[in-house]
């Protein structure tokens, strides 16, 4: 009997197909002290100071070094963690730049001595729950503040400052004439940069537009990925402990802009100067004056001939220019 009902258990499921799915379990611990460090975080609601040397947080089957972005919620090591994509109590606006104080931290290029881990732990901290606390480093344990790592702490507000604005023309408008080509000089910053585009080039720090027809052209430039730690940013959540963030790369940041290519010109109507009529008086002509077009500069640009008792110049650069005639019309005198 024990065996049939057995046999018909497993039949009934292998015809139902039950099957349980459980999400993947994380678990970290305190790892090395970070030596001669030390960091206190002083909690406004309740008056309290913790102090502590600073200290690695990692996974606990990985190693992989995470951050603790919830500063006055204790650690549990006991704690089991799940990923999440909503950390809590943090604005987007937190998280982004969380993951560049992350990214621009501890082993982004030389940063790589262990000082580096604590001052991003730090920021991320100040960033995390500006209201809630005061936090800052010490000469000792439980000391004197200290600011000797504020250079540091200055070096990746600059590094993400420049991430942030390092193309001076984003979201802008270039306007050009048809056919004009132009370089615009960005600097070092653009190398990182690539695009799709084939109205421009990307070239030794340079934007170049070549002769492009009338209309508007949407660009869009394209920071390339760098992939320094060749993962992606993780948090981790778990209901009696601080929420953890593993350090990754920063996703691919877009620059836009608009080209808008318009035509222009300058148009001279000759007139006599007694009727202000274009039709000459008498046997003298208003047609064959010629006049010479001056930039800014006071430089010759080109000569426009009277036909018809006008001149005309197409897609001239935007700028300021003159007029001056060198040739009148026979039967007129020279307008000087």
């Amino acid at each position: 009997m024990k065996n049939k009902i057995v046999f018909l258990i497993t039949i009934l499921s292998i015809i139902l197909g039950v099957k349980k799915v459980y999400a993947e379990e994380y678990r970290f611990y305190e790892a090395e002290y970070i030596d001669q460090i030390y960091m206190n975080k002083y909690q406004y609601s309740n008056n309290t100071i913790y102090y502590q040397q600073a200290r690695k947080f990692r996974n606990s089957y990985t190693g992989e070094i995470v951050y603790c972005i919830e500063p006055l919620t204790f650690f549990n090591e006991n704690s089991i963690y799940t990923t999440t994509t909503t950390p809590r109590n943090l604005a987007q606006s937190q998280i982004d730049r969380i993951k560049k104080i992350a990214y621009f931290g501890y082993q982004y290029r030389n940063h790589t001595d262990d000082s580096w881990y604590a001052i991003a732990q730090l920021m991320i901290w100040r960033e995390a729950n500006p209201y809630g606390g005061d936090y800052y480093f010490t000469e000792t344990l439980n000391g004197q503040r200290t600011n000797k790592y504020d250079y540091k702490i200055d070096e990746i507000n600059q590094l993400i400052y420049e991430y942030d604005h390092e193309i001076p023309i984003e979201n802008k408008t270039i306007s050009l004439v048809e056919g004009e080509s132009k370089e615009i000089k960005i600097g070092n910053t653009l190398n990182h940069y690539q695009t799709n585009n084939t109205e421009i080039t990307l070239e030794n720090g340079s934007i170049f537009i070549n002769g492009l027809n009338q209309g508007e052209y949407p660009i869009t430039l394209t920071r390339k990925k760098e992939n320094l730690f060749g993962k992606n940013f993780i948090m981790y959540r778990a209901p009696d402990s601080q929420t953890l963030m593993l350090t990754g790369d920063l996703d691919p940041k877009e620059v836009n802009l608009k080209l808008k290519i318009l035509n222009t010109k300058i148009i001279i109507n000759k007139v006599d100067e007694d009727t202000q009529e274009s039709t000459p008086q008498g046997d003298a002509q208003i047609d064959g004056a010629i006049f010479e077009l001056y930039n800014q500069d006071n430089e010759p640009i080109d000569q426009l001939e009277i036909i018809n008792g006008k001149a005309e110049i197409n897609n001239i650069p935007f700028g300021k220019y003159y007029l001056k005639e060198i040739k009148a019309g026979e039967g007129y005198t020279l307008d000087d």
